[in-house]
């Protein structure tokens, strides 16, 4: 199955994992993420640094 995976990001703890696990599954698909926030309130959060990941291509 190919596509995008979207997830939605704000800086908790469970949308961290959701992120994790995004990425985990982006490269095991071969596929892109798409991070979705909030940008209208004006919040910031620190962006999660995404581990290095192989895809085979």
């Amino acid at each position: 199955m190919k596509g995008t995976i979207l997830v939605g990001v704000d800086g908790s703890e469970p949308s961290d994992a959701v992120l994790d696990w995004a990425l985990r599954e982006a490269a095991r698909r071969g596929v892109p993420v798409r991070l979705a926030g909030d940008l209208v309130t004006g919040s910031s959060f620190p962006c999660p640094t995404a581990p290095s990941v192989t895809t085979g291509r």
